[in-house]
Formats: C-alpha cells, sequence, structure tokens
C-alpha cells in the first residue's frame, strides 16, 4: 500500500501513476494517493475499531463530525474537555491521515441554556458573546495547533 500523504502540509502530495495498469489493486485511497487529492469521510468520536480500520484502509482524510464543536469541547462551566476529540485527532495522526476539525461555530451552539444565560446575564451580551468566542476559538485551535490541517470555522451561521 502506498504511504499516505504527510498531514501537515497540501504541498507535500506527491502524484504517482494512476490505476490504468493496475486495476486490481486499485483502491481509493490508493488512487486518492496516486493522484494527490483528498479522500475523506466524516466521523464521529469513538467508532468501533472495525470502523476505525475500514476508514485507515480507504481514506487519507477525515472530517470530525462533533467532537470538535463548541457543545463538546466546553463545559457550561467553562472548562474544556478535548478527550474525546483528541482521541479522534491522534488516532488520524498515528495512521497518517489528515484531520479536517468541525467546526469552530454552530449555529446552535449560543441556543444552548448554559451559553444563552451567560449572555444575557451580562451587561453587554454583544460583549460577552464576542469574548467567548475568542476564547474558544484561542483555546481549541490553540489546543490543536500542528495536529489539526484544516477547520471548518462557522457551520449554518
Amino acid at each position: 500500500m502506498a504511504a499516505a500523504p504527510s498531514v501537515s502540509s497540501a504541498a507535500s502530495r506527491v502524484t504517482r501513476p494512476s490505476c490504468a495498469n493496475t486495476p486490481q489493486t486499485c483502491t481509493l485511497l490508493g488512487a486518492a494517493n496516486r493522484s494527490g487529492i483528498w479522500a475523506g469521510v466524516a466521523m464521529d468520536a469513538y467508532p468501533p475499531d472495525p470502523t476505525k480500520a475500514t476508514v485507515a484502509a480507504h481514506f487519507n482524510s477525515i472530517t470530525i463530525e462533533n467532537a470538535m464543536k463548541w457543545d463538546s469541547i466546553q463545559s457550561p462551566r467553562g472548562t474544556f474537555n478535548f478527550g474525546p476529540a483528541d482521541d479522534e485527532v491522534d488516532w488520524a495522526n498515528r495512521n497518517r491521515i489528515r484531520v479536517r476539525a468541525h467546526t469552530l461555530l454552530f449555529h446552535r451552539t449560543a441556543q444552548r441554556p448554559w451559553a444563552r444565560a451567560v449572555i444575557e446575564s451580562a451587561p453587554d451580551p454583544q460583549a460577552k458573546a464576542r469574548q467567548l468566542i475568542g476564547d474558544l476559538i484561542r483555546n481549541v485551535v490553540g489546543h490543536f495547533r500542528g495536529r489539526v490541517a484544516t477547520w471548518d470555522v462557522i457551520n449554518e451561521p
């Protein structure tokens, strides 16, 4: 099996010949690696081992679906729990699979009772919302610096 491209840089992708001469051994992952493209799939935290083995065998990129969303990472008390997201990012990095983080801001997060209560009770709700968003982005992006290739920043604004 061909080595997967480096997770650190798209510039490191290598273009190889097509699968035309070896169709019996050509897989989606092999074709993606030979073509220098990403073949990806969305994954949630803690998929069973057979699912992970299938992902590692067929894809060179994953999008972590929910474990990196604001309400999954930050508790109402303001503490951060990176555990599930760390597990998935570490697994992907060990398997040389590129990680796309999904998502820093999601439309429903500010509707969560804890976020709404904190924002609405502040003397300046807009300033409080900006502060919470800034804290989130600095903490999460800083925590995953160098381990995540790309970010979905805002989903469904």
